[in-house]
């Protein structure tokens, strides 16, 4: 059976490719009219993020001229439907509060235009097609439409805008931005209710804070079963207790936190700009194999850019701190990580790891680390 592809020829905006489409009816809220809600919009960008405003490009909150408060980046590799469900609920239900503050000065009902939710993936051909759907059901993502090329040139990114009204069950850098606070959150992490609400209080009481993260804590599961069933995920939470307790609020007192988490952390927009970007950024350019003639040391340093970025913010002369508060909780799904990268280390995000070697050499560590916690469980 033959099947016919409709083809439909889009004139180009300022030698860009920017195309509104319908989304399906059945994810419409009754009597909703506006833009942003009947039309997914699908850019096709052939310029590196630095360049996106002076190659005319825009995006929706800049067209609306609206004022961004929380800029959250959910990143993801191939990480399934279900963890994926579990993280942007708990983003839902955040800006659900948010919005639920009616006494705020900056949040109430209106509270959700203040908020920009943006899901970065590494290439379409690595993306769980299962989580591919679930976007597609809240009607982010439509397929089909994406090209390799406009004009000639090749793409570098692929970006869908739409104002999702749909939350499905666990069943079931732009130049243009203006955001105060920007949230990095991985796939797989779960925030508290409030703690996306009090990581930005955080920033709003105390200006001079350029960076700050919250409490990590594993999900130990109903009746703290992981914990009886995985030695590794027990070691593993008694580390973060430990550094809940005595590394982060002592670092925080001196106004430097080394590190801080990837998989949930914010950042102030202001103290981003400049050079801590451009050094973020310079990795990069490291993977080529030294074009940039990066020796041992520099790249090693460049192995975890978190604390490049930390280090950055800091010296940069605009006198900005860093802060912990316990109050922004958030659980963190490693016992489903650390199964599947003993078992099938293609598949999770541990999967560096198994290259070549080097997953044998970590499989030995392993298991000489967990006999170590039984026999100092022992001997105590």
């Amino acid at each position: 059976m033959v099947r016919r592809r409709n083809v439909r020829h889009v004139e180009l905006q300022q030698g860009n490719s920017m195309l509104d489409m319908p989304v399906p009816s059945a994810i419409i809220l009754p009597g909703a009219t506006a833009e942003e809600q009947t039309h997914m919009r699908y850019t096709a960008a052939t310029c590196d993020p630095d360049d996106f405003a002076s190659s005319k490009y825009s995006l929706r909150p800049y067209l609306m001229n609206r004022q961004t408060e929380l800029f959250i980046v959910m990143t993801m590799y191939n990480e399934d439907e279900i963890l994926f469900v579990k993280t942007m609920n708990a983003v839902i239900k955040s800006v659900a509060h948010l919005c639920g503050r009616t006494k705020s000065k900056t949040w109430g009902p209106e509270g959700w235009k203040k908020v920009v939710v943006c899901v970065v993936s590494d290439g379409r051909s690595k993306i769980n097609q299962r989580t591919l759907k679930v976007l597609q059901l809240m009607g982010c993502y439509q397929d089909g439409i994406a090209k390799d090329k406009v004009a000639g040139k090749d793409v570098t990114a692929h970006i869908f805008e739409y104002t999702s009204t749909v939350v499905v069950s666990e069943s079931g850098e732009v130049a243009q931005g203006s955001s105060v606070v920007c949230i990095l959150l991985d796939v797989g992490t779960k925030p508290t209710g409030t703690s996306i609400y009090e990581l930005w209080k955080c920033f709003d009481r105390h200006k001079g804070v350029g960076g700050a993260c919250g409490e990590i804590c594993v999900d130990v599961g109903r009746g703290c079963s992981i914990l009886l069933k995985s030695p590794l995920a027990t070691s593993q939470n008694f580390e973060y207790k430990m550094s809940n307790i005595l590394d982060n609020p002592l670092e925080s007192v001196f106004g430097y936190i080394s590190v801080l988490p990837g998989a949930y952390s914010a950042y102030r927009y202001k103290a981003l700009l400049g050079k801590p970007l451009e050094m973020y950024f310079k990795g990069e350019t490291m993977h080529g194999g030294g074009s940039d003639g990066a020796g041992l040391f520099e790249s090693n340093m460049y192995l975890a850019e978190d604390c490049i970025l930390c280090f950055e913010i800091v010296t940069s002369g605009r006198r900005m701190i860093f802060a912990w508060t316990s109050l922004a909780n958030f659980y963190l799904a490693f016992f489903f990580l650390v199964s599947s990268a003993t078992s099938n280390v293609d598949s999770d995000a541990f999967r560096f790891i198994g290259a070549g070697a080097g997953a044998k050499v970590f499989e030995v560590f392993l298991k000489l680390y967990i006999a170590l916690l039984f026999v100092v469980f022992i001997w105590f």
